[in-house]
């Protein structure tokens, strides 16, 4: 965002209710009420040029079909699921607990679960077995150096979202916005 600045050009982030600072029960928080607070941002700022979506992001972004959507690794619903189990279950394992990705699910069924320390509950866990990111007619899908999977570019960069602490990469900031800046300037 700050690099999207240096170029005089603007852009929000939102918290979603149950994320971050709001005061919004996370484990009542799914996919539904996340789109209608996008769509409610949009409404407050007015409508956008682009939407730029990162990896689980992605699964939410078709708030405005009439818009560009850029997505950075897009990902499965259901791949981040099987991520956050099983870094629950190595969590728990050394704590000498026992948990398996079966029991999480059926227990994800009926109540809310913590899970990388996200409260999720049933219905966000349900959005997310079998959310897969919307087809949509303007789409940029971009993916980090080495990943096999289709897009229509690749820029260099760590993945972020992989490391156990909060960390930057100037590099793939300055990445990320020279090409949003290049490909809605199209």
């Amino acid at each position: 965002m700050r690099n999207l600045d240096l170029q005089n050009i603007g852009s929000i982030l939102p918290d979603l209710p149950g994320t971050n600072e709001s005061r919004f029960p996370p484990a009542q928080a799914n996919f539904e009420i996340w789109r209608d607070a996008l769509r409610s941002c949009v409404d407050q700022f007015g409508e956008p040029v682009a939407v730029a979506s990162f990896r689980g992001s992605c699964l939410i972004d078709d708030i405005d079909k009439s818009v560009k959507n850029w997505r950075l690794a897009p990902v499965k619903g259901q791949n981040l699921l099987r991520t956050l189990m099983r870094t629950r279950v190595a969590s728990d394992k050394e704590e000498g607990k026992q948990t398996t990705l079966a029991e999480l699910t059926e227990q994800a069924q009926s109540q809310s679960i913590n899970l990388a320390g996200n409260q999720i509950g049933p219905a966000l866990f349900s959005n997310l077995q079998a959310a897969q990111p919307p087809e949509l007619e303007n789409i940029r899908t971009v993916r980090l150096e080495g990943d096999s999977k289709p897009a229509d570019t690749q820029i260099s960069g760590s993945p972020l979202w992989l490391r156990a602490e909060p960390d930057s990469d100037e590099a793939l900031s300055a990445a990320i916005a020279g090409d949003l800046v290049s490909w809605t300037a199209q």
